[in-house]
This record gives C-alpha cells, structure tokens and sequence, in this order.
C-alpha cells in the first residue's frame, strides 16, 4: 500500500512531536530525581559532619548506601540519556527528510566538531553551510566544548568523595 505525500507529512510530524515529548519526560525525570537524591545526599553529608552524635560504626553503611543511590542515579541517568540521544537523531533525521532546518542542536553539534556526525561540509547544502558560518563566526569563540555527562559524573563523584571522607573521618575517630 503507498501512502501519499500529505500522509506521510503527518506522520512524521506526529512522530517529531512524540520525540520531543520523549526527550523532555525523560529529561524532567532525571533531573527532578537527581535534584532529589543530590539534596538529600548533601543535606545527609551536612547533617552528620556538623552533628556532635556518635554512629560509632553505623556511619559507614549510611555512607555506602549514599554512594550507592548516587551512583545508581548516575547509570539511569546515563541509560535516559542514551533514549533522549536516540529521540534526538531521529527528529534530526525527520527534519533532514522533510528538507527543515529547525533545531539548536544541530547548530550545537556542528560547534562541538562533528561529534555527532555533523560535519563542516560534510555533503550539506550551500545555506546550510552559510547558517553554519555565520553562528561559527559569531558564537564559535564564547562556545564551551563540554558534555554535561561530565559534570553530572564529576559532581557525583565529589558527593561521593565526601561521604567517604565523613565515614573515614568519623571511623578513625572511634579509634
């Protein structure tokens, strides 16, 4: 069966609707869950350094516990992010298909150097290249080459850094 032009024109803007839709439950949730377990993994780490009660050796699986929600936190985040990476490319690919220009990103991944297959030049049309050019020139220099996956890492490694200095700290007190 042939679909026709129009019907296809739908469905692909329908599918560019439900990615977008995708990317931001995804991202809402992850990063409404991490506020969640960051705060109440500092809060826990202020709480028991500034608290003059003794645990004596129950501070250390509170700690291991924190390090481990942390870190599961961080795998499901990263496994969200793989989804939202996916919905991503594919809008790329219905924008390609129906001849758009629409998203940031593409601008974004053009900056970054091609990590994510767009490349300067690589097989796009001459307005495409000038659109390129033109945010190159005017944004290019203030343009920070990082992943936020990098942060979110570093920041979860320096929360989990202090609940074991807390843990050692309070355990070699009992000595």
């Amino acid at each position: 069966m042939q679909i026709s032009d129009s019907d296809k024109i739908k469905a692909l803007l329908i599918e560019y609707e439900t990615c977008q839709s995708a990317i931001h439950h995804q991202d809402s949730a992850a990063w409404r869950i991490g506020g969640l377990v960051f705060s109440l993994s500092v809060a826990g780490i202020y709480y028991l350094a500034g608290s003059e009660r003794d645990l004596g050796w129950g501070i250390a699986p509170i700690a291991i516990l924190s390090i481990l929600i942390l870190w599961f936190w961080y795998f499901i985040y990263r496994r969200w992010a793989s989804f939202v990476e996916v919905a991503s490319y594919r809008m790329q690919e219905i924008e390609s298909d129906m001849g758009l220009f629409i998203r940031k990103n593409i601008y974004v991944d053009f900056l970054d150097g091609g990590q994510n297959g767009i490349l300067p030049g690589a097989g796009i049309s001459d307005d495409i290249q000038r659109r390129f050019d033109k945010i190159q020139k005017k944004v290019s220099p203030r343009f920070h080459r990082t992943s936020v996956h990098k942060y979110v890492r570093l920041i979860v490694g320096a929360i989990s850094l202090l609940w074991l200095v807390l843990a050692i700290t309070r355990l070699l007190c009992l000595r």
